[in-house]
């Protein structure tokens, strides 16, 4: 009896299968906006008015495919913009009284930009015609 409980104790033992399962994981996705987002020392020329101004511009994303970048002009305006490859679309749009439209482009770690922008709420307001470049810090 000792060798038929002893037998039948190996057959049961061997008869169970182990398995290891690794839990997945997800690859990491590239979103592409993430070749903008950082803050930026930029450097401002007025064509309009022949005038530098130096500041800085910080640049995040925003729901799925858009970029907001805020102290744009340095006017303290939160901008909302788009995306190419590596391009940036500031499309038409009035903030804070401002109207305005660019666009621009990364090279490197240094963000481009080329815009114009028009104070709606001066009668005789020009528009300014403006380049910043810059680098992230």
């Amino acid at each position: 009896m000792k060798t038929l409980v002893f037998i039948a104790a190996i057959l049961l033992m061997t008869s169970c299968d182990v398995y290891y399962v690794e839990p997945v994981v997800p690859a990491p996705s590239y979103d592409p906006r993430d070749l903008f987002v950082g803050s930026y020392d930029l450097s401002e020329y007025s064509s309009t008015y022949d005038e530098y101004w130096d500041y800085s511009v910080t640049i995040y994303k925003t729901g799925r495919s858009e970029l907001v970048i805020d102290n744009f002009y340095n006017s303290g305006l939160r901008v909302y913009a788009g995306f190419n490859g590596n391009s940036i679309i500031v499309p038409w749009q009035i903030v804070d009284g401002y109207e305005l439209q660019g666009d621009g482009y990364i090279e490197g770690s240094r963000l481009i930009i080329t815009y114009k922008v028009r104070d709606t709420c001066t009668q005789s307001s020009a528009w300014d015609f403006c380049d910043a470049s810059g680098s992230r810090y």
